[in-house]
């Protein structure tokens, strides 16, 4: 598109056109995790993490967030081979004698979700 977008804050983003010029500023998130090329990875204040095109339109609900889940923002974000992919790593405490390194891949063509368990968070 051409716009600019950027973080206004931990809640809410910008869309500036190529001028420096504000189109809009978005809604009110939790969070907003990471910006990306078109897409924009948000917690919701309902808990979800979603993520969303520059509109603020839902693409998928990736993630249902909760004190026991621990993102690591690092690594997560688009594949660097497969410009589809969406991949997120995280820490599942749920069951804290079982901690569980987890991995989901979205896929935005076809909006495919598979949800592994990893070995350790050294085979991302």
């Amino acid at each position: 598109s051409g716009n600019i977008v950027l973080r206004k804050d931990i809640n809410s983003y910008s869309i500036y056109n190529n001028d420096g010029i504000l189109i809009k500023t978005s809604k009110k998130y939790k969070e907003v995790n990471k910006i990306m090329d078109n897409y924009i990875l948000v917690t919701d204040t309902d808990n979800d993490l979603k993520l969303i095109d520059y509109d603020g339109n839902v693409i998928n609900n990736i993630l249902s967030i909760n004190d026991k889940i621990v993102i690591n923002w690092a690594n997560s974000g688009f594949d660097k081979l497969e410009s589809n992919l969406i991949n997120i790593y995280y820490i599942d405490k749920t069951d804290s004698e079982n901690i569980k390194n987890m991995h989901i891949i979205f896929d935005i063509k076809t909006s495919k979700k598979d949800i592994k368990e990893l070995e350790s968070l050294d085979d991302n």
